[in-house]
């Protein structure tokens, strides 16, 4: 995968979901969280 994923109606979800999700999907292995990084 190239790049990161467009998320519809992003609007509708939290700020803090929304900053999970942008971690989550970090098309650069090392600026993305680990997964015990991701849970906490």
């Amino acid at each position: 995968m190239n790049g990161t994923p467009h998320i519809p109606s992003q609007d509708k979800l939290s700020a803090d979901f929304q900053d999970f999700l942008h971690q989550c999907l970090e098309s650069d292995a090392n600026k993305r969280g680990s997964a015990k990084e991701l849970l906490e």
